[in-house]
């Protein structure tokens, strides 16, 4: 694909601070919830309470209809007295949020059922995911590290990511939903990050495969969210109350796998991820594919309130390995280094960003910094295109271990 208008991309020191943060704010790969001293998870009281329907999904979730009321978030510290909110005062880019015209997401469980009005779906927490929770995570050790260590890789996961420095009141992209190959006990991503500092403040979402967490190599959509510097490292989706986000739509399970998913020279599947700032003093709202899933509350967060420090795109590898070992062959993206272009490498389009949290448009962002660990084992690649679902673009990914790339870093 031609690039028709210039974009201006630098790989500078003078980018490293937004990159530090980049780093900083990517080691969510593998939360637990803080739950005291034992550092484990403790389910939410609501989560304990009966489902209405429970469907079986053909991927072996168990996907609970759950009264809208009873979600976990209402368990928050912050939110007991939270007055749930159905639809934001604004939508973006002018839309009316009456899903006219976008595809809906497909989801393996729709096969089998749907969740009837006035419940949402939770996926229900299996052996692997408690087992996960109370399992040490031997990545969130590493979240403390110094500014140099984490400008380093002193976090242990490897990056390639673009990254858009400034004050924000929101972010799109459209991502091409792939299935790379993931060992069992690491992850891969690929996801939209907003962030605010000097304490590390997000909200992420995107898609992610992760094993030894779902017990499956399945695609699935997932959220995750911070409001302490990661201090007490949470959880993902709906499974505690600390992630503090309202679900308000019946048809979509946060956690649930994702199908069908990208070929090679094949099909090629899509989701749009748009998340904006409903006002000043209004909640962080997230729509996926034009439909609206739910938001953060303003409450939960202070400095991403007045705008973020930055946004990313791109990918993430969360690998078993320490430097010096042999690299992991967990892949990202598709698995094909960006340069393979469209239908072989992964790719996220339309990358825009709202400067403010009123009813204005998207815009493309003007200057984007790329972060690499290491260009011999992932990459990423930035364009533009004069087509108006393209715009700017990003291909990214990489094979992992190959004759270039052996070693850990």
């Amino acid at each position: 694909m031609q690039d028709k208008r210039s974009i201006l991309v630098k790989m500078t020191k003078s980018s490293l601070f937004f990159g530090f943060m980049v780093i900083l704010c990517l080691f969510t790969a593998i939360p637990f919830s803080y739950a005291g001293r034992s550092g484990i998870m403790k389910p939410s009281n609501r989560m304990n309470k009966s489902p209405v329907k429970s469907i079986k999904s053909p991927d072996g979730d168990i996907i609970d209809c759950v009264n809208i009321y009873h979600q976990p978030s209402f368990d928050h510290p912050l939110l007991k007295n939270h007055t749930l909110k159905m639809k934001p005062n604004f939508y973006p880019n002018g839309e009316d949020g009456s899903n006219v015209g976008h595809k809906p997401l497909a989801q393996l469980w729709h096969s089998v059922g749907r969740c009837p009005k006035g419940t949402i779906p939770i996926r229900r927490a299996n052996e692997n995911d408690l087992r996960h929770r109370e399992k040490k995570n031997f990545f969130a050790t590493r979240q403390n590290s110094s500014f140099d260590s984490q400008l380093s890789g002193g976090n242990n996961h490897e990056y390639a990511v673009i990254s858009a420095t400034g004050k924000y009141f929101g972010a799109q992209g459209v991502f091409n939903i792939w299935n790379p190959m993931t060992n069992y006990n690491e992850m891969t991503i690929g996801q939209l990050w907003l962030v605010a500092v000097p304490i590390a403040q997000t909200i992420e979402v995107g898609w992610q495969v992760y094993p030894q967490k779902y017990g499956s190599s399945d695609t699935r959509l997932f959220i995750y969210s911070t409001s302490d510097g990661y201090n007490h490292v949470k959880c993902y989706n709906l499974e505690c109350a600390e992630n503090g986000f309202f679900q308000n739509n019946f048809d979509i399970v946060l956690g649930g796998s994702l199908a069908p998913t990208s070929q090679i020279d094949g099909a090629q599947y899509e989701m749009k991820i748009v998340v904006w700032k409903d006002g000043m003093d209004g909640e962080w709202w997230l729509q996926v594919n034009g439909h609206t899933l739910g938001y953060w509350p303003s409450k939960l967060f202070t400095y991403l309130n007045d705008g973020t420090s930055g946004v990313q795109w791109g990918g993430e590898v969360a690998p078993a390995s320490v430097s010096g070992d042999p690299h992991t062959t967990t892949q990202m993206g598709s698995g094909a280094f960006p340069d393979r272009g469209y239908m072989e490498a992964s790719y996220i389009k339309n990358l825009q960003i709202l400067d403010h949290p009123t009813p204005a448009k998207y815009r493309n962002p003007d200057v984007l910094q790329s972060i690499v660990t290491d260009r011999n084992c992932y990459d990423i690649k930035v364009g533009a295109d004069d087509r108006p679902d393209w715009d700017t673009y990003i291909f990214f990914g990489g094979p992992g271990y190959s004759d270039q790339c052996q070693w850990k870093p």
